[in-house]
């Protein structure tokens, strides 16, 4: 007998043309922020790409368009409650299996869209974005506010990647282990770490620790819409809303995707060390290319924004995500150093090349590439594990 499909109920059905009307206006306001930053040409004239600028070149004058500063975060936010809309309607375990990776990803687009903000990158004014950032991803979320990851990111990641001692991220990844000397099971076994009790424990403490960082009126505001988020997500839709909509994602598959992406960003533990400011850039980064439809599930969920374009991003930092795109080709053609290290996807090689994540597999566990850092030879001495995440 043919498959019959199960009528739907007039509450899932208003449940879907919710969702749906949802994801047109997120789609809507998608389509006009490209349409305004389409002007690569301006960009790389801007940016003088016709020769290779030296790192940190100021990005092109922008217009104080604080419109466009906000709706990120809205159309994020809009995909967020449409599949908790569509998760209802469906009412299944496999649905709810789908919004929380959906809502997972759409946070990692909050944090990047955020990262932009640190850097100043959506609008002229620099304490409009991280006001907008701040009430749109770090305090609905816990994470450490602008100011903080400022001094994380800007001052402490950005002109020390891949630099012991200073850069946080290689801090990090000592204190949980994530250093040469790994077996390749190893290895994959530290690729799921938040998804394991020692990083949902470093989840939880780095939740703890961003929340505590302040204190008074902002503590007391941080918390407020922290719980208003999650309980509105459960006066809406139920417990179901609230743990696979909102509490898995952010205590979980957000941290693992997260992680992934900081991991996959740079060429950890390479030597570099040429005293040249480009060339030790291009040596700590790689350029990755994601295409297919393996391509896009990355970019939505593992590293959306900038962060598919992450060595461009280290060059020309206040860039916004619509631009990197055109500067990545400007580069990889115009610039030998910048494409000496290209990966093609993010676990499986291809093309020819090394995936992102193959490459740092083959360093760190038997360093075939020949190119482990002298300080990075195991064994390296973990140091405690402090501060919130820098990525």
């Amino acid at each position: 007998m043919p498959f019959t499909p199960p009528a739907l109920t007039q509450d899932q059905l208003a449940d879907l043309r919710i969702a749906l009307l949802l994801f047109v206006i997120a789609l809507g306001l998608r389509l006009v922020d490209h349409r305004r930053y389409r002007d690569t040409a301006r960009v790389l004239r801007a940016l003088r790409l016709t020769a290779i600028q030296a790192p940190h070149t100021p990005y092109f004058e922008k217009r104080d368009d604080r419109i466009f500063a906000v709706l990120p975060y809205v159309w994020l936010w809009l995909d967020v409650i449409a599949a908790q809309f569509v998760a209802r309607a469906v009412d299944h375990w496999a649905g709810y299996l789908v919004l929380a990776l959906v809502v997972a990803g759409r946070f990692r687009g909050l944090q990047e869209v955020g990262h932009i903000a640190v850097h100043g990158g959506l609008c002229a004014s620099k304490p409009f974005q991280w006001a907008v950032a701040d009430l749109a991803f770090t305090w609905p979320l816990g994470k450490a506010r602008m100011a903080v990851r400022h001094v994380n990111h800007c001052r402490r990641h950005h002109p020390n990647p891949n630099r012991p001692d200073e850069d946080p991220n290689l801090i990090r990844f000592a204190a949980v282990g994530f250093v040469p000397g790994l077996s390749r099971t190893g290895f994959a076994v530290k690729l799921l770490h938040p998804l394991l009790p020692a990083g949902w424990v470093e989840t939880m403490t780095t939740l703890a620790h961003d929340l505590t960082s302040d204190r008074g009126w902002r503590l007391a505001a941080r918390l407020a819409v922290m719980a208003g988020v999650a309980g509105a997500m459960a006066a809406a839709f139920g417990w179901q809303g609230l743990v696979f909509g909102h509490l898995v994602p952010l205590l979980l598959i957000y941290p693992l995707f997260s992680w992934i992406s900081v991991i996959a960003e740079h060429r950890w533990y390479a030597r570099a060390d040429s005293g040249r400011r480009m060339t030790d850039e291009c040596t700590n980064g790689r350029p990755t290319d994601y295409s297919g439809i393996s391509g896009w599930i990355v970019r939505q969920f593992v590293s959306p924004y900038t962060d598919s374009w992450h060595l461009a991003h280290s060059l020309y930092p206040f860039a916004r995500w619509n631009h990197l795109p055109a500067i990545d080709a400007a580069l990889k053609a115009r610039n030998p150093d910048y494409a000496r290290h290209l990966s093609h996807g993010l676990l499986i090689p291809g093309r020819g090349r090394p995936s992102a994540l193959s490459e740092l597999r083959e360093r760190m566990c038997g360093n075939a590439t020949g190119d482990l850092a002298d300080w990075a030879a195991p064994p390296l001495s973990p140091p405690p594990l402090a501060g919130s995440d820098p990525a």
